[in-house]
């Protein structure tokens, strides 16, 4: 749930930003219920920073050009990401939380 703290965290935020709530009118209710929630953010511009902190998706898309020896005038576009930003992406992203698992596992 990176940058959140937590899922609830995660979910509050994602509700707000998608529902379109009234940041000013958000905050005063979020004093009220910051500590009943137990919610790292105090505020709507505390949170609002911490959805700006979400990192891009998976990487940026990154394009080569290529052609091969056997075929000079033929060339290839390549669309592609860094494997590695690939990974962390999924493994930071809460929707396939319920999906991925990291532990060991005995295989016959």
């Amino acid at each position: 749930y990176t940058p959140f703290t937590s899922a609830l965290d995660w979910h509050v935020a994602k509700w707000a930003v998608e529902e379109g709530i009234n940041l000013e009118r958000y905050t005063d209710k979020l004093v009220q219920t910051k500590e009943k929630l137990g919610l790292s953010f105090h505020n709507s511009r505390t949170m609002m920073k911490m959805v700006d902190k979400i990192p891009d998706r998976c990487g940026k898309w990154s394009t080569k050009r290529l052609r091969f020896k056997d075929s000079p005038n033929e060339w290839y576009t390549i669309q592609y990401r860094d494997p590695i930003e690939v990974i962390k992406g999924l493994w930071g992203d809460p929707a396939f939380s319920h999906l991925l698992e990291f532990k060991p596992k005995k295989l016959f």
